[in-house]
């Protein structure tokens, strides 16, 4: 998958979490990895809402 800049996407994830979350909206710091031989990193805050 190749992301430019400026591109929007969605990916519907599950969440593993050995504590609980009660459901709400919650601000979460996502990292973005390209292929592993880069080192470059791209974090931006993603809004989750966790419904329980």
């Amino acid at each position: 998958v190749t992301i430019n800049a400026g591109d929007v996407f969605t990916h519907e994830f599950e969440w593993l979490s050995e504590i609980p979350l009660p459901a709400g909206v919650y601000d979460v710091q996502a990292v973005l990895m390209t292929d592993p031989g880069s080192v470059q990193i791209q974090q931006a805050s993603v809004t989750v809402t966790v419904k329980n």
